[in-house]
Protein backbone atom coordinates (compact mmCIF):
# COMPACT_ATOMS: atom_id res chain seq x y z
CA UNK A 1 0.00 0.00 0.00
CA UNK A 2 1.21 3.51 -0.74
CA UNK A 3 1.22 6.04 2.06
CA UNK A 4 -0.51 9.44 1.93
CA UNK A 5 0.78 12.74 3.41
CA UNK A 6 1.01 13.05 7.17
CA UNK A 7 -1.83 14.71 9.05
CA UNK A 8 -2.00 16.13 12.51
CA UNK A 9 -5.17 16.38 14.58
CA UNK A 10 -6.47 19.93 14.39
CA UNK A 11 -10.11 19.59 15.42
CA UNK A 12 -11.46 21.96 18.06
CA UNK A 13 -11.28 20.43 21.55
CA UNK A 14 -12.45 21.14 25.05
CA UNK A 15 -10.12 22.01 27.91
CA UNK A 16 -11.56 19.36 30.22
CA UNK A 17 -11.87 15.69 29.23
CA UNK A 18 -15.43 14.73 28.33
CA UNK A 19 -17.55 11.91 29.68
CA UNK A 20 -16.32 9.79 26.77
CA UNK A 21 -12.71 10.11 27.93
CA UNK A 22 -13.67 9.38 31.52
CA UNK A 23 -15.56 6.28 30.41
CA UNK A 24 -12.64 5.14 28.27
CA UNK A 25 -10.22 5.62 31.15
CA UNK A 26 -12.47 3.71 33.52
CA UNK A 27 -12.94 0.85 31.08
CA UNK A 28 -9.25 0.74 30.21
CA UNK A 29 -7.93 0.53 33.79
CA UNK A 30 -9.31 -2.64 35.39
CA UNK A 31 -7.57 -4.76 38.00
CA UNK A 32 -5.89 -8.02 37.11
CA UNK A 33 -8.85 -10.04 38.47
CA UNK A 34 -11.04 -8.19 35.96
CA UNK A 35 -8.78 -9.34 33.14
CA UNK A 36 -9.02 -12.92 34.34
CA UNK A 37 -12.79 -12.60 34.59
CA UNK A 38 -12.96 -11.31 31.02
CA UNK A 39 -11.00 -14.29 29.78
CA UNK A 40 -13.26 -16.70 31.64
CA UNK A 41 -16.57 -15.03 30.80
CA UNK A 42 -16.11 -14.81 27.04
CA UNK A 43 -16.27 -11.03 26.76
CA UNK A 44 -15.54 -9.44 23.40
CA UNK A 45 -11.91 -9.86 22.51
CA UNK A 46 -11.51 -6.10 22.01
CA UNK A 47 -12.38 -5.61 25.69
CA UNK A 48 -9.81 -8.25 26.64
CA UNK A 49 -7.21 -6.43 24.53
CA UNK A 50 -8.00 -3.09 26.19
CA UNK A 51 -7.62 -4.63 29.63
CA UNK A 52 -4.33 -6.18 28.63
CA UNK A 53 -3.10 -2.78 27.45
CA UNK A 54 -3.96 -1.27 30.82
CA UNK A 55 -1.47 -3.59 32.52
CA UNK A 56 1.29 -2.50 30.13
CA UNK A 57 0.84 1.19 29.30
CA UNK A 58 1.97 3.78 31.83
CA UNK A 59 1.27 7.48 32.03
CA UNK A 60 3.60 9.35 29.72
CA UNK A 61 4.22 6.43 27.35
CA UNK A 62 4.24 6.50 23.56
CA UNK A 63 1.47 4.35 22.09
CA UNK A 64 0.62 3.60 18.47
CA UNK A 65 -2.68 2.66 16.86
CA UNK A 66 -1.44 1.41 13.50
CA UNK A 67 -4.94 0.88 12.05
CA UNK A 68 -7.05 3.50 13.79
CA UNK A 69 -10.37 2.81 12.02
CA UNK A 70 -13.16 4.51 13.94
CA UNK A 71 -10.90 5.68 16.77
CA UNK A 72 -12.14 3.47 19.61
CA UNK A 73 -8.74 1.89 20.26
CA UNK A 74 -6.93 5.21 19.94
CA UNK A 75 -9.20 6.77 22.57
CA UNK A 76 -8.61 3.85 24.94
CA UNK A 77 -4.85 4.25 24.44
CA UNK A 78 -5.04 7.99 25.04
CA UNK A 79 -6.88 7.43 28.31
CA UNK A 80 -3.94 5.32 29.48
CA UNK A 81 -0.96 7.26 28.13
CA UNK A 82 -1.93 10.94 28.18
CA UNK A 83 -1.98 12.24 31.72
CA UNK A 84 -1.59 15.60 33.36
CA UNK A 85 1.55 16.01 35.46
CA UNK A 86 2.99 19.04 37.28
CA UNK A 87 6.04 20.65 35.70
CA UNK A 88 9.24 21.20 37.64
CA UNK A 89 9.50 24.47 39.54
CA UNK A 90 8.25 26.16 42.67
CA UNK A 91 4.65 25.90 43.75
CA UNK A 92 3.70 29.31 42.39
CA UNK A 93 5.03 28.70 38.89
CA UNK A 94 4.17 25.03 38.65
CA UNK A 95 1.54 24.16 36.07
CA UNK A 96 0.19 20.96 34.63
CA UNK A 97 1.25 19.59 31.29
CA UNK A 98 0.35 16.48 29.36
CA UNK A 99 2.92 13.73 29.14
CA UNK A 100 2.84 10.88 26.65
CA UNK A 101 2.21 10.59 22.92
CA UNK A 102 -0.44 8.90 20.80
CA UNK A 103 0.20 8.08 17.14
CA UNK A 104 -2.88 6.97 15.20
CA UNK A 105 -2.61 6.03 11.54
CA UNK A 106 -4.75 4.56 8.79
CA UNK A 107 -4.47 4.43 5.02
CA UNK A 108 -8.07 5.59 4.61
CA UNK A 109 -8.87 9.29 4.90
CA UNK A 110 -12.33 8.46 6.24
CA UNK A 111 -10.80 6.47 9.09
CA UNK A 112 -8.47 9.35 9.99
CA UNK A 113 -11.42 11.75 9.92
CA UNK A 114 -13.49 9.53 12.22
CA UNK A 115 -10.57 9.08 14.60
CA UNK A 116 -9.93 12.82 14.77
CA UNK A 117 -13.59 13.41 15.49
CA UNK A 118 -13.76 10.81 18.25
CA UNK A 119 -10.55 11.96 19.92
CA UNK A 120 -11.52 15.63 19.74
CA UNK A 121 -14.80 14.80 21.47
CA UNK A 122 -13.11 12.75 24.18
CA UNK A 123 -9.87 14.58 25.00
CA UNK A 124 -8.85 17.98 26.27
CA UNK A 125 -7.04 20.51 24.10
CA UNK A 126 -3.81 19.78 25.96
CA UNK A 127 -4.19 16.06 25.34
CA UNK A 128 -5.00 16.56 21.67
CA UNK A 129 -1.72 18.43 21.30
CA UNK A 130 0.00 15.11 22.09
CA UNK A 131 -1.97 13.19 19.43
CA UNK A 132 -0.62 12.73 15.92
CA UNK A 133 -2.98 11.32 13.29
CA UNK A 134 -1.47 10.14 10.03
CA UNK A 135 -3.09 9.15 6.76
CA UNK A 136 -0.73 6.47 5.49
CA UNK A 137 0.02 2.77 5.35
CA UNK A 138 0.83 1.04 8.63
CA UNK A 139 4.02 -0.28 7.04
CA UNK A 140 5.43 3.29 7.26
CA UNK A 141 5.23 3.24 11.06
CA UNK A 142 8.93 3.93 11.56
CA UNK A 143 8.58 7.20 9.65
CA UNK A 144 6.64 8.49 12.64
CA UNK A 145 7.89 6.53 15.67
CA UNK A 146 11.49 6.19 16.84
CA UNK A 147 13.03 2.75 17.42
CA UNK A 148 12.67 1.34 20.96
CA UNK A 149 10.20 4.07 21.95
CA UNK A 150 6.68 2.60 21.91
CA UNK A 151 5.11 0.92 24.91
CA UNK A 152 2.21 -0.37 22.81
CA UNK A 153 1.71 -0.87 19.08
CA UNK A 154 -1.78 -2.13 18.27
CA UNK A 155 -3.26 -3.46 15.05
CA UNK A 156 -6.92 -4.16 14.36
CA UNK A 157 -6.77 -5.87 10.98
CA UNK A 158 -9.45 -6.44 8.37
CA UNK A 159 -11.61 -3.61 7.06
CA UNK A 160 -13.00 -0.32 8.33
CA UNK A 161 -16.42 -0.94 9.94
CA UNK A 162 -19.23 0.88 8.13
CA UNK A 163 -16.91 1.74 5.24
CA UNK A 164 -18.20 2.39 1.74
CA UNK A 165 -18.82 -1.01 0.19
CA UNK A 166 -16.97 -0.50 -3.07
CA UNK A 167 -13.43 -1.24 -4.25
CA UNK A 168 -10.71 1.31 -3.57
CA UNK A 169 -7.90 2.27 -5.92
CA UNK A 170 -5.58 1.05 -3.17
CA UNK A 171 -7.09 -2.43 -3.52
CA UNK A 172 -6.89 -3.52 -7.16
CA UNK A 173 -8.60 -6.87 -6.55
CA UNK A 174 -11.86 -7.79 -8.34
CA UNK A 175 -14.99 -6.43 -6.59
CA UNK A 176 -16.25 -9.97 -5.98
CA UNK A 177 -13.07 -10.86 -4.07
CA UNK A 178 -12.73 -7.85 -1.75
CA UNK A 179 -15.71 -5.47 -1.72
CA UNK A 180 -14.03 -3.14 0.78
CA UNK A 181 -10.51 -1.95 1.46
CA UNK A 182 -8.77 -4.43 3.76
CA UNK A 183 -5.34 -4.82 5.25
CA UNK A 184 -3.10 -7.23 3.32
CA UNK A 185 -0.54 -9.84 4.47
CA UNK A 186 2.39 -8.20 2.68
CA UNK A 187 1.95 -4.73 4.15
CA UNK A 188 0.94 -6.13 7.54
CA UNK A 189 4.13 -8.22 7.74
CA UNK A 190 6.14 -5.11 6.88
CA UNK A 191 4.23 -3.15 9.53
CA UNK A 192 4.89 -5.83 12.15
CA UNK A 193 8.60 -5.76 11.34
CA UNK A 194 8.51 -2.00 11.90
CA UNK A 195 6.58 -2.49 15.14
CA UNK A 196 9.20 -4.94 16.41
CA UNK A 197 11.83 -2.25 15.89
CA UNK A 198 9.66 0.48 17.44
CA UNK A 199 8.66 -1.44 20.58
CA UNK A 200 10.53 -0.62 23.78
CA UNK A 201 11.66 -3.21 26.31
CA UNK A 202 8.58 -4.16 28.32
CA UNK A 203 6.32 -3.05 25.49
CA UNK A 204 3.69 -5.02 23.62
CA UNK A 205 2.53 -5.53 20.05
CA UNK A 206 -1.19 -6.34 20.05
CA UNK A 207 -2.79 -7.74 16.89
CA UNK A 208 -6.51 -8.38 16.43
CA UNK A 209 -6.87 -10.63 13.39
CA UNK A 210 -9.98 -11.84 11.58
CA UNK A 211 -10.40 -14.97 9.47
CA UNK A 212 -13.98 -14.63 8.25
CA UNK A 213 -13.34 -12.44 5.20
CA UNK A 214 -11.48 -13.16 1.98
CA UNK A 215 -7.75 -13.02 2.64
CA UNK A 216 -8.23 -12.86 6.41
CA UNK A 217 -6.91 -16.31 7.20
CA UNK A 218 -3.82 -15.76 5.08
CA UNK A 219 -3.14 -12.53 6.95
CA UNK A 220 -3.69 -14.24 10.30
CA UNK A 221 -1.24 -16.99 9.33
CA UNK A 222 1.29 -14.32 8.34
CA UNK A 223 0.92 -12.69 11.78
CA UNK A 224 1.53 -16.05 13.48
CA UNK A 225 4.63 -16.58 11.35
CA UNK A 226 6.03 -13.22 12.47
CA UNK A 227 5.33 -14.03 16.13
CA UNK A 228 6.86 -17.50 15.83
CA UNK A 229 10.02 -16.07 14.28
CA UNK A 230 10.83 -13.70 17.15
CA UNK A 231 13.77 -14.73 19.37
CA UNK A 232 12.69 -16.48 22.56
CA UNK A 233 15.33 -14.75 24.67
CA UNK A 234 13.78 -11.32 24.10
CA UNK A 235 10.14 -11.90 23.13
CA UNK A 236 7.20 -13.80 24.62
CA UNK A 237 4.28 -14.40 22.24
CA UNK A 238 0.84 -15.89 22.76
CA UNK A 239 -2.61 -16.08 21.20
CA UNK A 240 -6.14 -15.92 22.58
CA UNK A 241 -9.11 -17.23 20.58
CA UNK A 242 -12.34 -19.17 20.95
CA UNK A 243 -11.76 -22.76 19.84
CA UNK A 244 -15.44 -23.63 19.37
CA UNK A 245 -16.10 -20.48 17.31
CA UNK A 246 -13.81 -20.99 14.33
CA UNK A 247 -14.57 -17.66 12.64
CA UNK A 248 -14.19 -15.53 15.76
CA UNK A 249 -11.40 -12.92 16.02
CA UNK A 250 -7.96 -13.90 17.30
CA UNK A 251 -5.79 -11.80 19.59
CA UNK A 252 -2.05 -12.27 19.05
CA UNK A 253 0.25 -10.61 21.58
CA UNK A 254 4.02 -10.17 21.36
CA UNK A 255 5.82 -8.78 24.41
CA UNK A 256 9.43 -7.62 24.36
CA UNK A 257 11.21 -8.76 27.49
CA UNK A 258 14.71 -7.41 26.84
Amino acid sequence: MAGDPQRRATSSCREAPSAAAAAAASAAQPSDPDLAQSLLSGRKLTAVAHQLWSSVVRRGDTVVDATCGNGHDALAMAALALSLAPTAGDAESAREEVRGRVVAMDIQEEAVRRTNQRLAAGLSEQQMARVHTICGCHSTLLHHVAPDSARLVAFNLGYLPHADRHPSVATPSPPTALPVLTTRPSSTVAALAAAVTATAVGGVISVMAYVGHTGGREEYDAVLNVAASLPTDSWVCWEHRSINRPLSPRLVVMRRTQ
